[in-house]
C-alpha cells in the first residue's frame, strides 16, 4: 500500500493538470477509491492549498520533494507553452497589419495581391484560434478551481482576444468605393483635392500615390475610404493603372 500511495502521489500533479496517460489517470483513480489520504492530497493540490507537515495525509519529506519538482517541472511546460502560443498570435498580427499596410498603398513589390488574400484567411483562422483556446483555458479554470494558476493566462488571451474584435468592429467601419475622379490639385503628399462627379473631395493618401497624380485634367479610376463617423473625410487608396483622358477613352496610365 506505501508503495502504491509514492506511486499516486508522484502522479497526482499531472492527474490535476490532466496530461497524465489514461493508463494512469485509472491507476491514480482506483488508488483513490480505497485511499483517503491520497484523496485529501488530491483536493489540496487542487485548491493550491500547503500541505501541513505532519498531518495525515502529507507526504514524507522526500515525497514531498518530488512532487515540489514534477508541479514545477509542469508548470513550467505550460508557461513555456503559452508563451509560445502568444508571441505566435502575436507575430502573426504584426506581419498581418505590415502587409495590410503595403497592400493599402497599392504596394505589392514584397506581398503580392495573392499572398495578401492568404493572410486575410490566415489572420481569421488566428481569431478563431485564440477564442477556443481562452475557452478552452477558461473551462479548465473553472472544472479545477485552479484561478492562481491561470487567471494570468486567462486575461492575456482575453485582451488578445477583445483586441482582436475591436479591430474587426473599428474597419467594419470603413467603406470601399471605385470611381472616375480629377484631380484638382495635389495639396502635399499626403492630401489630395479630387473631383467625383459634382462633389469635390480632400483625400488623405500615401506619398507613392500622390506622386503619381497629375494636375493637368487627366481623369483617373481610383478605389477610396470613407467612414460612416468621419463625414466628409475619405481615404485615397488606389490609383488604377487604367486612365481616362479627355476623348474618354482608356489608355495605359
Amino acid at each position: 500500500m506505501k508503495n502504491n500511495c509514492d506511486i499516486v502521489r508522484d502522479l497526482l500533479p499531472l492527474y490535476v493538470d490532466g496530461v497524465c496517460s489514461q493508463e494512469s489517470a485509472k491507476l491514480v483513480e482506483e488508488h483513490l477509491t480505497d485511499c483517503q489520504s491520497c484523496r485529501e492530497l488530491l483536493d489540496k493540490l487542487r485548491g493550491e492549498e500547503e500541505i501541513i507537515p505532519g498531518s495525515p495525509s502529507a507526504a514524507p519529506p522526500e515525497d514531498g520533494a518530488k512532487v515540489l519538482e514534477r508541479t514545477a517541472r509542469t508548470v513550467g511546460f505550460h508557461v513555456v507553452r503559452a508563451l509560445v502560443g502568444i508571441f505566435a498570435i502575436v507575430m502573426i498580427w504584426m506581419v498581418y497589419l505590415w502587409q495590410e499596410g503595403m497592400a493599402g498603398q497599392g504596394n505589392y513589390r514584397y506581398v503580392s495581391y495573392g499572398l495578401h488574400e492568404i493572410f486575410n484567411l490566415v489572420i481569421l483562422i488566428t481569431v478563431a484560434a485564440t477564442w477556443i483556446w481562452m475557452i478552452a483555458v477558461l473551462w479548465r479554470i473553472v472544472r479545477q478551481k485552479r484561478w492562481r494558476r491561470y487567471w494570468a493566462l486567462a486575461l492575456t488571451l482575453a485582451l488578445l482576444a477583445g483586441a482582436q474584435i475591436a479591430y474587426f468592429v473599428w474597419m467594419s467601419g470603413y467603406t470601399a468605393h471605385t470611381g472616375v475622379a480629377q484631380v484638382l490639385k495635389v495639396t502635399d503628399q499626403t492630401h489630395v483635392v479630387v473631383q467625383i462627379g459634382e462633389e469635390i473631395w480632400e483625400m488623405e493618401t500615401v506619398p507613392i500615390l500622390s506622386d503619381l497624380l497629375e494636375e493637368d485634367g487627366t481623369v483617373y479610376m481610383i478605389d477610396y475610404y470613407t467612414r460612416t463617423d468621419r463625414p466628409g473625410w475619405a481615404y485615397l487608396n488606389y490609383v488604377w493603372d487604367i486612365v481616362i483622358n479627355g476623348q474618354g477613352e482608356y489608355t495605359d496610365g
